[in-house]
């Protein structure tokens, strides 16, 4: 997914972290991590489907 990844700064300033994958591919298709570090550390896995 490289040159494919969007974020917002703007947003992340407010605490809200986004990231858009642009041009999607079947081989894009897969579970994703996302660790937060800072005060409220979390982690998230998300799950993309490419129809």
């Amino acid at each position: 997914y490289k040159d494919r990844v969007e974020t917002f700064p703007e947003d992340q300033k407010k605490g809200n972290f986004t990231f858009k994958l642009n041009a999607l591919q079947k081989t894009d298709a897969r579970k994703y991590q996302c660790h937060i570090t800072g005060p409220s550390q979390n982690h998230i896995i998300t799950e993309l489907l490419v129809k």
